[in-house]
């Protein structure tokens, strides 16, 4: 079950400060599987289209 939308931004900025830190310290394909992990587990969405639209979102700001 996903968290409750209004907590994405957070999470998903602890993501990306998450890979941001550890990039060059753990191995791309670990890392880029963390990331699909929690990416898919973080989105509220019940079809694709709204999870990678919240995606261009965020790339957004």
């Amino acid at each position: 079950m996903a968290p409750e939308s209004m907590l994405v931004p957070t999470l998903m900025n602890s993501l990306f400060d998450f890979i941001n830190c550890n990039e060059g310290k753990i191995h791309p394909l670990i890392l880029s599987s963390i990331f699909h992990y929690y990416f898919v587990y973080v989105h509220p969405f019940s079809d694709y289209y709204g999870t990678y639209k919240a995606l261009e979102d965020l790339y957004k700001e």
